[in-house]
Parts: structure tokens; sequence; C-alpha cells
């Protein structure tokens, strides 16, 4: 019997509707995981800590120099 159609026994669309159906649940699952991600990520930079806990806690990393942690401790105390 001849292929009328050149797919064979119908195969070719068989798997295009596969790849129909995969593709988009790939790509929402990417976007899901994606948002969770960026979520986690937000809450980790979240701090419940006070302005001068962080100024104290840079100075004690030392990425700020004793005069300008001083300077920004009485900035932060007028405040």
């Amino acid at each position: 019997m001849p292929m009328i159609y050149g797919w064979g026994n119908g195969w070719g669309w068989s798997i295009i509707m596969f790849l129909a159906m995969i593709i988009p649940l790939a790509i929402l699952g990417l976007l899901i995981y994606y948002a969770v991600l960026t979520g986690t990520r937000n809450a980790a930079r979240k701090t419940d800590l006070s302005p001068m806990e962080i100024l104290k806690t840079r100075y004690a990393k030392g990425e700020l120099e004793s005069q300008e942690y001083h300077r920004l401790q009485e900035e932060l105390k007028q405040d």
C-alpha cells in the first residue's frame, strides 16, 4: 500500500503533537523555577537589622575605617 501523505503511519503527527504538549509544559516549569528562585533570593536579602547594627557589622568586617564609622554613627544618632 503506497504512502499517500508521506508521513508513514501517522508517527510524524504523533511526534509533533507530543512536542506541542511537552514544550509549553517545560517553559511553564522553567518560569515557575525562576519565580521561586528569585523569591527566595529576595527573601534572603531582607533583614531585620537596624541601621546602627548594619553599621557595626560593616565596621567589624573592615569595610569602614574608624573615622568613617564614627561619622556615620553620629549621623544615625541625629536621625
